[in-house]
């Protein structure tokens, strides 16, 4: 139920930034962007999304030291939310701003890069992967894996970004994807390394695949 709460809170906060910032956003001449039907629209609306994981990630906090709860594994993931989401959301707002539009793809990217020009696109891709690093623990190895993967992930959703709705269903079908197979490949042990080292925690957030990434983890 609380879950639930946070993610009508999170709504909420999206959709008053939404309304609070629409006339910013419909009447900035850099932000304007012609889409595939020829009409003029605005790009970087994706901070108001910023804006609501924000208000949900520290306003959870706040509410469990308030009450004095022990934190949950979600919890104690906040900040690498939030540097997670900062971090791609400033990526993309540059992009937007700056980004060119004849440059596209992996291969036009590299292509600029062989030319001496660093486009927007090709730093979001490396900044991706250090935002990943950050927010990844583990060795040097996990990390760069685990940084690859993110930065890897966002970029692919981005390759279907070419009509409306498109990137939103490939993101909801491939998290169904990757809940459903978490529980037989492991995959609830990606990230929670540190989680399982933090003080107190409890048996559910460290499952057995974790548990010697958790007893090698120093005190």
């Amino acid at each position: 139920m609380i879950a639930l709460a946070w993610c009508v809170l999170g709504g909420l906060a999206s959709s008053v930034a939404w309304l609070g910032l629409r006339g910013t956003f419909r009447d900035a001449a850099v932000l304007q962007r012609t889409n595939y039907r020829g009409a003029s629209v605005p790009v970087a609306a994706g901070l108001v999304l910023v804006v609501g994981v924000v208000v949900v990630t520290v306003g959870d906090a706040l509410y469990a030291s308030a009450i004095d709860e022990t934190p949950s594994e979600l919890r104690r993931a906040g900040p690498m939310l939030l540097v997670l989401v900062l971090g791609f959301g400033l990526l993309g707002l540059f992009d937007d701003l700056v980004g060119a539009t004849e440059v596209k793809g992996f291969a036009g990217h590299l292509g600029a890069l062989r030319r001496g020009r660093v486009t927007s696109g090709l730093l979001k891709l490396l900044g991706g992967i250090a935002v990943g690093v950050l927010c990844v623990p583990g060795d040097l190895v996990e990390s760069l894996r685990g940084g690859a993967l993110v930065a890897a992930s966002a970029n692919l959703v981005n390759l279907f970004d070419r009509a409306p709705g498109r990137a939103v269903k490939v993101s909801a079908v491939g998290a169904v994807a990757v809940c459903a197979a978490g529980g037989s490949f492991g995959l609830p042990c990606v990230g929670r390394r540190s989680l399982c080292a933090a003080p107190s925690p409890s048996a559910s957030d460290c499952p057995a695949q974790c548990s010697t990434a958790a007893s090698a983890a120093p005190a």
